[in-house]
């Protein structure tokens, strides 16, 4: 009977080895990285926190801006006979444009067909047809002029790289017209000259 039942008590000992090493053995193939997990005394398997640590980035918005002076902001041709032209340089009254952004800015420009009361005038390269003049824009004072071909929405290249003004930085606006040849009426004509400020 003692031998009896000291062969039953090896034998629950074997079971007990070998459910142990099988419960260890699916640990190892579940979770081939053990480094991962952490085993308190009582058999308890645990995550590992990940460490963690923080980049601090910051970012500035960069204000492409433009500001147009001069004498009083604004052009007045004045009254001219017809087929004859004038000019601010002429006039005394070149405008200046400064970049009031944050970063360095490239100028373009644009001027609108003459409207007013009447028949409007629009833009060509020559005069000599009813109702079409001419408009040139100069950022040299005049050294050469390239005339505005077609109105708003279309801008044309003005100062490239222009930087941020600090007093002295400034560009020249000079402005050329030349009235029509021949018109049906003799009202006053106003025209819109824009600057816009873009990234380089």
């Amino acid at each position: 009977m003692k031998i009896f039942i000291g062969i039953i008590c090896f034998l629950v000992m074997i079971v007990l080895v070998v459910t142990i090493l099988a419960v260890d053995f699916k640990i190892s193939v579940l979770s081939p990285r053990l480094e991962d997990y952490l085993r308190d005394p009582l058999g308890v398997y645990s995550i590992l926190a990940a460490e963690t640590n923080e980049v601090a980035a910051t970012v500035t918005p960069k204000l492409i801006s433009v500001a147009v002076s001069g004498s009083d902001g604004t052009v007045g041709y004045g009254t001219i006979a017809l087929g004859k032209q004038t000019s601010t340089i002429t006039l005394g009254d070149t405008q200046v444009a400064e970049n009031d952004g944050t970063a360095i800015a490239k100028f373009n420009i644009a001027s609108t067909n003459a409207s007013g009361s009447g028949t409007d005038w629009s833009l060509q390269t020559s005069t000599g047809t009813i109702h079409q003049f001419v408009h040139k824009y100069s950022s040299d004072a005049g050294s050469s002029w390239i005339p505005f071909v077609n109105p708003l929405p279309t801008y044309y290249d003005f100062s490239y790289n222009v930087p941020v003004a600090y007093g002295t930085d400034s560009v020249s606006i000079d402005l050329f017209i030349a009235v029509p040849t021949s018109t049906d009426d003799y009202a006053e004509k106003s025209i819109t000259v824009t600057i816009q400020a873009v990234s380089p």
